[in-house]
């Protein structure tokens, strides 16, 4: 068995039994190989126009089964009623029993017919049509196969595996809208932070312009004033602009210093969006690529399934018919023990009084013969008496 989640697949859908175990399914897998090889066989009726027949050298019985198919399929093409349909298709299978009987020249013969040089471009569209078609038929083999080697405890793991899987997916999108909603927040969060350092900035902005004119209408006073009393007042205005200046100074740098801080939170912050939306994107093609093997998966399942229930429908009709017969065959047998049982019956009933007859006969003869002995003991003793009394006289 494979390690990791794509082996667990792998072992889920593959059949643990690797040999046909029933006679049903073996027959339906030979049915299926023997239309392939009909189908192969048959080339030589598809592109027979390519070739003389002098050079297929096919024998006696496939040349005119052949020649047979050609005539019936003429007579479809210019009249396709059912007669010309059923034709066509006697003729086919015919001309198919009639290249399973000679396979190795058939096959020479396809082999002559697909190498054709007469027309190669209509060669190579009906070799390609065939070979799709005789490629489909393999994978359906393929897939039948599959599906009579699998049990139906493989088959229940299969569903369980499914239903797991669409729990998954449930969670992976729950996991994607929170996300979602934390990536809103944050962003959000971000931007209500960007405008409020905005309004710190405009307004630092405009007190550092209403402090540069309050100094520029200063100085102009100053320097009118100056221009009055120059002498007088240059130090005291010398030193009011140093100090305006100073706190000006200080105030650009305060402001350098706050939008290079809002920068660097800006950067961060950028940074953190960037790994939230790298985040969001992985998780989505991550998302997106499970989906779409699970959606695959789900697909072939699902094929399989409608496979799996044709035939078993089919199987419950052959089924209804074995058991209507099972049925009919038990109730003869029924009839007849019946019949048997009353026979003995009869017969040891006239056993039995044919017993207590004979039984009466033999006691009747018994009494019979003794009743007749008693009667000659009785005259015996008569003729001993009457002798005596003679004697005596």
């Amino acid at each position: 068995m494979m390690d990791g989640p794509g082996g667990q697949v792998l072992d889920i859908l593959t059949p643990t039994r690797k040999k046909l175990t029933s006679l049903e399914a073996e027959r339906v897998a030979t049915v299926i190989d023997d239309l392939i090889q009909k189908i192969e066989l048959l080339q030589v009726a598809f592109f027979s126009d390519t070739r003389r027949d002098e050079d297929l050298a096919l024998p006696g019985p496939v040349q005119v089964a052949l020649d047979q198919y050609r005539k019936f399929e003429a007579d479809f093409l210019k009249s396709e009623d059912s007669s010309a349909t059923e034709a066509v298709q006697d003729a086919t299978r015919s001309l198919a029993r009639s290249l399973q009987t000679y396979p190795e020249q058939a096959e020479a013969a396809v082999e002559s017919v697909r190498t054709a040089t007469a027309d190669e471009d209509m060669v190579a569209v009906r070799a390609q049509s065939i070979d799709l078609f005789l490629e489909q038929l393999q994978d359906l083999r393929d897939v039948l196969f599959e599906k009579l080697l699998t049990t139906v405890d493989e088959e229940r793991g299969r569903q369980e595996h499914l239903a797991k899987l669409v729990a998954n997916q449930k969670s992976l999108k729950k996991e994607i809208a929170e996300l979602s909603k934390t990536k809103e927040q944050h962003e959000a969060e971000r931007d209500a932070l960007v405008q409020q350092r905005t309004d710190v900035i405009q307004k630092i902005t405009s007190e550092l312009y209403r402090i540069t004119s309050q100094g520029d209408a200063v100085y102009s006073r100053v320097t009118e004033q100056g221009a009055k009393s120059e002498a007088d007042k240059k130090a005291a205005a010398d030193s009011q602009i140093e100090v305006l200046t100073a706190e000006a100074d200080s105030l650009e740098k305060k402001l350098a210093a706050m939008l290079q801080e809002h920068a660097d939170e800006e950067g961060k912050i950028r940074k953190s969006k960037f790994k939230l939306e790298a985040d969001v994107a992985g998780w989505i093609s991550k998302y997106d690529e499970e989906m779409t093997r699970k959606q695959e998966l789900i697909d072939v399942e699902t094929e399989a399934h409608t496979t799996e229930k044709a035939q078993m429908e089919e199987l419950q009709k052959k089924f209804d018919t074995l058991k209507d017969e099972y049925d009919a065959i038990m109730e003869e047998k029924r009839i007849a023990r019946e019949r048997y049982d009353a026979h003995h019956k009869e017969l040891a009933e006239k056993n039995r009084a044919a017993s207590i007859i004979q039984k009466r006969w033999s006691s009747f003869q018994e009494e019979k013969k003794a009743a007749k002995g008693k009667k000659k003991g009785s005259k015996k003793k008569g003729s001993k008496k009457k002798g005596s009394k003679k004697k005596k006289k």
